[in-house]
């Protein structure tokens, strides 16, 4: 059996940018076309899930491999910062301002590279002209 077709390939990059997990309704949609026609049940259906559910799992530990990348540049970085240094001596520390901190302190050019192959799945032009 040949890979996954690109479309469904899209389809679960496209999940595990919104969703973070694979249902089994997420994981029917991303079934390829020839499959859906025997409702899921052909003899080949569970060859795809298996291949559905590597591809997630391979996009996922590359996005998060990304992630950590990001982490530990953006820890190294703030740790050098004295108004984050700040934030973590006050005498109640509070979390939640530690948190949005660091999160205002990702840019877009480091969102993107974390879920680079995510937005491989995404279509520009397409968005563009349906003015999304």
């Amino acid at each position: 059996m040949a890979g996954l077709p690109p479309a469904c390939i899209n389809l679960v990059k496209a999940n595990e940018f919104w969703f973070r997990y694979m249902t089994p309704e997420t994981e029917k949609i991303c079934l390829p076309k020839q499959v859906k026609k025997h409702d899921g049940y052909g003899d080949d259906s569970k060859l795809w899930s298996n291949s559905i559910k590597s591809n997630f799992n391979r996009v996922q530990a590359d996005t998060l491999k990304r992630m950590k990348n990001i982490a530990y540049n953006k820890m190294y970085s703030l740790l050098q910062d004295p108004g984050f240094l700040a934030l973590l001596r006050a005498k109640e520390m509070n979390q939640n301002a530690v948190l949005k901190y660091v999160g205002e302190s990702i840019t877009a050019v480091e969102a993107y590279y974390m879920h680079a192959e995510s937005w491989k799945a995404v279509s520009f032009p397409f968005g563009q002209s349906h003015s999304l």
